[in-house]
């Protein structure tokens, strides 16, 4: 792509439409769209030394170099020694020429700009660096987002997890001002990275002043940090202790999110007939027909029975049932470190 001044031929020469050379022709040279406002040429490329107008080839119809502004559009015309008119062409230039200045702009433009942070905890209104088409998030410990600094119509931006820690998303977040807010797939709850394994691409949409989610990977399953008080039970209490978390994990995909769980050696106490599991990351079931899971249960040390869970419409928990019967007829017995209970649940969230 040409940089500088252009020249269309460094020593044009001119023919007639027999092919032979005209000595003397004029190269009338205008303001594109104008036969009365002259616009020069040059002969140097640095544009110091302008041409006479009309240049003037020699006895053998060859011109002297002959160079355009940048920038500029021309008209020109030709003529023979005695003025009369050969050939005429407007907009000479137009869409041939690209400046050093735009031709860099260009190429910067090419290059994408990445930004690394190393930020934890609660970061609002988070300053992305100027046109920033991938942030590296290596973050040693958790880190909550709830809005990028405002991009522009259609800013394309891609979130990359290479720390040691979670990182999370809140949806519509008032922690943010209003233009730098995020829409995410899910409404309630945030949406997450595991540790150093996760991506999200969001998208700048001028209309909503939001940064809009259009890809999230979350990584591998997130295990959410242990709290006695995600498991409670419809009636006495159902105690689960650190050490009885076999696992507790879950994943997020747009609006599905996948739950597996197994608790060993928990107690129960006044014969509930649910036992309850706070859903993740706040999440909550989507209004509608409840979503049923698998179940395996062994109440107070007896053989495993397959039962069935489910989250209920617009519900917050996972409900766990002794019976295939959802809510029905069965209680779990009172037990002390002897209850155990594993299965799998894939509800929509809100």
């Amino acid at each position: 792509m040409p940089t500088g001044a252009l020249t269309p031929d460094a020593r044009l020469r001119i023919l007639s439409d027999l092919a032979a050379v005209v000595p003397g022709a004029k190269l009338n040279t205008y303001v594109a769209g104008s036969l009365v406002t002259r616009l020069n040429t040059y002969s140097d490329s640095a544009l110091t030394t302008p041409n006479a107008n009309p240049v003037v080839a020699s006895a053998g119809g060859l011109f002297g170099p002959i160079y355009l502004t940048p920038g500029s559009a021309y008209q020109f015309q030709l003529t023979d020694t005695a003025g009369v008119v050969i050939w005429t062409q407007d907009n000479v230039g137009v869409d041939l020429y690209v400046s050093a200045a735009v031709t860099a702009a260009i190429a910067a433009a090419l290059v994408p700009v990445v930004q690394t942070t190393t930020v934890t905890g609660a970061q609002n209104n988070f300053a992305l660096t100027a046109n920033c088409a991938l942030l590296r998030v290596n973050n040693a410990a958790l880190v909550t987002f709830s809005g990028f600094s405002a991009g522009y119509d259609g800013q394309r931006l891609t979130v990359e997890s290479i720390g040691a820690g979670q990182v999370d998303f809140i949806p519509q977040s008032a922690l943010s001002t209003v233009g730098n807010r995020f829409v995410n797939f899910a409404t309630i709850g945030n949406t997450s990275h595991a540790p150093g394994s996760g991506r999200s691409v969001y998208v700048y949409d001028l209309t909503t002043a939001r940064w809009v989610l259009i890809h999230h990977e979350q990584g591998a399953w997130i295990a959410p940090a242990y709290a006695a008080g995600d498991f409670t039970a419809s009636s006495g209490t159902w105690t689960v202790d650190a050490g009885d978390v076999g696992h507790y994990r879950y994943r997020l995909s747009g609006r599905t999110l996948e739950i597996s769980w197994y608790l060993n050696t928990t107690s129960v106490s006044a014969t509930p007939t649910t036992l309850k599991i706070r859903l993740p990351g706040g999440f909550t079931g989507l209004v509608g027909p409840r979503a049923i899971g698998t179940l395996n249960v062994s109440d107070n040390g007896a053989t495993f029975v397959q039962s069935n869970s489910e989250v209920p419409s617009g519900g917050t928990t996972i409900d766990l049932y002794k019976t295939p019967n959802a809510g029905g007829g069965g209680t779990f017995a009172v037990a002390v470190n002897t209850t155990y209970v594993s299965g799998s649940i894939r509800p929509e969230v809100q």
